[in-house]
């Protein structure tokens, strides 16, 4: 079977030389790899050589949409039965892409197949996203040992986990199409919380997910924006509150900030929750300033015209109460 495997990229062609090469390594996968170039300027394709089995094909002519725009835009031309959303700072194990596949076709068809990535020392960073009481989605896996995943995991994961990280996942697209179809995410976030609003909305609109624990790789976390930038935070946050205002109301957003001024204490107190930017440290005051004007768009700014419609109407009458992670998981430091 044919799959597309979908990226974005930011700068350098080499910052995507691991993600190529294990394309190349996977097991008897015909791939067309799409990336849309997000800047600055054109990408330079020559580093990206491709192999007997890898198609690479560039989109975008550097102008920075973001995440979810990006991948948006290559879906959109994508045609194989299953695709692959890979985030650029990944490289993936031999049989990731088979295993994704198998898991993709399997009966019943879930909508999404969410994927298993570790840091360099092995340790879990990305599979099933869980809630926190405010809205934030946490990978309450993450610290395991790679090799703890288990088949145990992914099937709670099934009914625990509110979606799949953004960060490695397919997509059945019959099954997408079969659900309404449309743009894969929602592009008015920008940067973070696509991945929940994705699982939101299929979880509302009655679709399947699935989670493979052997489709497996390794991440260069927040390799882009630094896992603890002012950059991160600022989306974050802002995004947490608008999600939670398309849900439920400003009130609902309200209600909920008691919980999130406990939460970064945690992470202060737990911690020594500090935050460091890609390429330079945030100072203190900046991170101060992005985070009240997180919390400022959040609540009160316009809710984006595009969310609303997005996450869909709700048939399947879900809560996300159906999704909290265990309350001790939600006061740890979602970076850490």
């Amino acid at each position: 079977m044919s799959v597309d495997v979908l990226t974005v990229s930011y700068g350098d062609a080499e910052r995507l030389l691991a993600l190529v090469q294990s394309l190349a390594g996977q097991t008897s996968q015909s791939l067309t790899l799409y990336i849309w170039h997000n800047g600055p300027g054109q990408l330079n394709e020559s580093p990206l050589q491709p192999s007997a089995n890898v198609r690479v094909v560039v989109c975008g002519n550097g102008q920075n949409l973001g995440y979810g725009a990006g991948i948006n835009r290559i879906f959109a031309v994508a045609t194989a039965p299953v695709v692959v959303v890979v985030n650029p700072d990944v490289c993936l194990a031999s049989a990731c892409i088979q295993n994704l596949i198998a898991a993709a076709t399997a009966i019943p068809t879930p909508v999404l197949v969410g994927g298993a990535l570790a840091t360099r020392d092995g340790l879990v960073n990305a599979f099933a996203l869980s809630l926190t009481l405010d809205g934030l989605g946490i990978n309450v896996d993450r610290g395991k040992s790679l090799a703890e995943l288990r088949n145990a995991d992914a099937q709670a994961a099934e009914t625990r986990a509110v979606a799949p990280s953004g960060a490695l996942f397919a997509v059945n697209r019959a099954a997408w199409f079969k659900l309404g179809g449309g743009p894969l995410f929602v592009e008015s976030l920008f940067l973070y919380l696509e991945d929940v609003a994705l699982g939101l909305r299929v979880r509302r609109l009655g679709g399947a997910l699935a989670f493979c624990a052997q489709a497996q790789g390794q991440h260069r976390f927040s390799d882009t924006t630094g896992p603890r930038s002012a950059l991160k935070l600022f989306h974050v946050e802002r995004n947490r509150l608008w999600l939670l205002r398309a849900l439920g109301g400003r009130g609902l957003a309200v209600a909920t900030m008691p919980f999130t001024l406990g939460r970064f204490a945690a992470y202060a107190a737990r911690s020594k929750y500090r935050f460091e930017g890609g390429t330079a440290a945030s100072a203190p005051s900046t991170l101060c300033s992005a985070l009240l004007r997180a919390w400022k768009e959040g609540l009160f700014a316009p809710l984006p015209q595009d969310l609303v419609p997005y996450l869909g109407v709700n048939h399947a009458n879900v809560s996300l109460h159906q999704y909290m992670a265990p309350f001790a998981a939600q006061l740890r430091d979602p970076t850490a």
